[in-house]
């Protein structure tokens, strides 16, 4: 059902000379094999350390033979895997804190209007944090448009993206289409404190005597965000593992951060996210964009990869935290109003800022009336 949904015989389902992978369920003795065949779609995988940004594995495909390679050539919808750019320069121009409210709830932009595909429906205000951890459409749209979808653009291509992208609010939700090792690398920067340097594929040729051949220069590394910038990024991507989309990865039992993509019709799936040491990208899709199939998405067809390839890449190595840098304040907040949580409040969560930004008005306790409310109610009563 997953890849001939309409039940069609062979000679209608797939072209004469198509290729395909042959399962074997089971051989009883005595009998015929019983055959699953499935014409799968394409997948690529880019595993980059951290610290150094050399690629330690690379898959363009299922096939064993060089040709086109998905993880370098490929361009693709990242879907929500984009957001985190997003995020990351509200949270670098200051308009935004991961506790900033923002509204979730239906809103057009000149015949735009984007919908909620993980949840198709609207929770209100809610805070920054949880709308990026939950996937929410509207919360990175309302951010991008805040922003402008220009200054986003220049912000991804300071992140090492150079795919053409269109400075428009469908930029936040993965509209434009982009490579997975640069996707990857971008996420590395959030990994290492915000510092770009370009993936390492080569280290090192020599000719046939011997001698090192020159490589060609790199492009020169930068700093993009201050690793107080970075880590707060790196924080909210954590709540994608911990509460959000991508709980499965929870199975690492050490720290991760990352984030799920799914475009339109899911066509295209994708998982990018780190730990303190490795840094993994993961696209699943077919070469001629048809939908993967009905109710998959990132979260069921990219993320298991990503597991499997972190577990491999980290063996066992002890978990590491993700240090917190200088320029970093912790607050007790209201999870409600992302306010400073009031004296005894028993639901306060702890939340980071960068300094300076944290807030400053405490929130009221429940049965403790808001004075701002009482004084419009009254200015409203008639005389």
């Amino acid at each position: 059902r997953r890849f001939n949904p309409q039940g069609l015989d062979a000679p209608h389902f797939a072209r004469a000379g198509a290729r395909v992978r042959a399962t074997i369920n089971a051989l009883p003795e005595g009998k015929p094999a019983d055959v699953r065949l499935a014409l799968g779609p394409e997948g690529a995988v880019m595993v980059v350390d951290a610290r150094t940004r050399e690629v330690g594995a690379m898959v363009g495909g299922f096939e064993v033979i060089a040709g086109f390679n998905r993880a370098t050539q490929a361009l693709r919808q990242p879907g929500s895997s984009f957001k985190p750019i997003v995020y990351a320069l509200g949270l670098r121009t200051r308009r935004f804190t991961p506790a900033t409210l923002v509204i979730d709830a239906p809103g057009a932009y000149d015949k735009y209007k984007p919908g909620n595909y993980e949840t198709w429906n609207y929770e209100g205000s809610v805070r920054l944090r949880y709308g990026l951890a939950h996937s929410i459409n509207s919360v990175a749209v309302r951010v991008i448009d805040e922003l402008g979808p220009a200054t986003v653009v220049d912000f991804a291509r300071q992140l090492g993206i150079t795919t053409p992208l269109d400075p428009t609010l469908g930029l936040a939700l993965g509209a434009s289409e982009v490579r997975l090792s640069e996707l990857t690398n971008a996420y590395a920067t959030f990994a290492v404190g915000g510092r770009y340097v370009p993936l390492t594929f080569i280290k090192r040729i020599t000719d046939a005597r011997g001698n090192e051949v020159k490589l060609p220069e790199h492009e020169e590394p930068r700093d993009v965000l201050t690793p107080a910038e970075a880590f707060l990024t790196t924080s909210l991507l954590t709540s994608v593992v911990e509460e959000g989309t991508a709980t499965k990865a929870k199975v690492l039992a050490r720290p991760a951060a990352g984030k799920t993509g799914t475009s339109n019709s899911a066509r295209d799936a994708w998982f990018c996210g780190f730990t303190p040491t490795v840094v993994a990208g993961v696209w699943v899709g077919y070469d001629d964009h048809r939908p993967l199939g009905n109710k998959e998405s990132g979260t069921k067809s990219a993320l298991p990869i990503w597991i499997d390839t972190v577990k491999a890449a980290v063996g066992k190595t002890p978990p590491e935290p993700f240090p917190m840098p200088a320029g970093v304040q912790l607050a007790r907040v209201d999870p409600a109003s992302g306010l400073l949580a009031y004296e005894g409040q028993e639901n306060a969560i702890d939340e980071v800022f960068l300094d300076g930004t944290a807030p400053v008005q405490t929130a009221l306790p429940p049965d403790v009336a808001d004075p701002t409310t009482f004084m419009m109610e009254q200015l409203a009563q008639p005389n």
